[in-house]
């Protein structure tokens, strides 16, 4: 089994020998760079890490206003006076039995495909070994939202 110790902590695949990146891509996320011909949200998990007492999941994501659904010439640095890009949110948590992480971030939608990485904040309890859930939904200025899942293997616990 696949195991990757970061700090005090080892995060792995709990079923199969593969990268947490290619757990992290599942099907349904791994055809998200391909279907958005209608404006939709789009977010997948990349990466989680553990470090310095920090989780940080990071997501690859793009999103549109209703100005920029269109896909026509709405580029990053030449937007028209009346092109608009406005926020939209990426909410990520992670979870175990009696243990929740969680973080948010504001990010722009518009229209170009983009990385971040999102710190979580411990809100319940502590992560003991097992495993464990990560979700990334991202929601666009118009309330349409899309969602990515993975799943972690704690190896060992840290109660910082």
């Amino acid at each position: 089994m696949f195991a990757k110790r970061i700090g005090g902590l080892a995060l792995g695949l709990a079923t199969v020998a593969l990268p947490l990146t290619a757990l992290a891509t599942p099907a349904s996320a791994s055809q998200h760079d391909d279907r958005h011909g209608d404006g939709s949200p789009s977010i997948s998990i990349k990466d989680v890490s553990y470090r310095h007492g920090d989780f940080k999941v990071k997501v690859k994501y793009r999103c549109y206003t209703d100005q920029n659904d269109d896909h026509k010439g709405h580029r990053r640095g030449d937007k028209g006076k009346d092109d608009k890009v406005e926020d939209g949110t990426i909410e990520v948590t992670l979870w175990q039995r009696h243990a929740k992480y969680s973080g948010d971030e504001d990010v722009a939608c518009d229209g170009d495909w983009d990385y971040t990485t999102i710190v979580l904040d411990q809100h319940d309890g502590h992560l003991d070994k097992g495993k464990a859930w990560v979700k990334a939904e991202i929601t666009d200025p118009q309330d349409e939202t899309d969602s990515d899942r993975a799943e972690v293997y704690v190896k060992k616990h840290d109660h910082h």
